[in-house]
């Protein structure tokens, strides 16, 4: 009897070590609907999330159309846990053009928890003319999942390391 209780303790341990006990690092991504009464969520063209091993978003809205131009970024989360970093950044580009990052570093005076669960990237460049151009500008709703890509850098105690996030668009 006692050999039993052993193992199905052993057992329970293992199964908590292997699957982890801690809920703020949760490596799925799934996509979520963004609530904010100041970003619409009308005439989305494309949904999307990003996943790289460490970092992930669970919200890429897109507005392509004639007249609007609208992207938004954001319910980043980490997806595996990792301590000590010094800094941390997302990269936007379009047609291999930066257009945009959101940014942290130690010592900001923001925790990195509240960083990662604030964070977002919007832009409305509906409104511009045509001497107002950013690489965004020059995407179409047509080549935008081809044109857009998204990378994490973050440092470890001075080591750096650069991850692509892996884009799914959600039809």
């Amino acid at each position: 009897m006692k050999k039993i209780i052993y193992s199905i303790t052993f057992l329970g341990l293992a199964v908590v070590l292997i699957t982890g006990c801690n809920k703020n690092y949760d490596s799925s991504i799934s996509y979520k609907e963004f609530v904010n009464k100041d970003v619409s969520t009308n005439n989305i063209t494309h949904k999307f999330i990003g996943k790289s091993e460490h970092f992930g978003f669970e919200t890429g809205n897109a507005n392509i159309s004639d007249t609007e131009k609208q992207i938004l970024i954001a319910n980043f989360k980490q997806r595996k846990k990792t301590d000590k970093f010094d800094k941390i950044s997302f990269y936007v580009k379009f047609k291999g053009e930066f257009w945009g990052k959101t940014y942290w570093t130690k010592g900001s005076g923001e925790s990195f928890n509240k960083y990662i669960k604030n964070t977002l990237l919007f832009e409305d460049i509906s409104h511009l003319d045509n001497n107002d151009v950013d690489s965004f500008s020059h995407t179409t709703k047509e080549t935008f999942k081809d044109d857009i890509s998204i990378t994490v850098e973050y440092c470890l105690e001075k080591k750096c390391e650069v991850e692509n996030l892996k884009l799914e668009f959600i039809e």
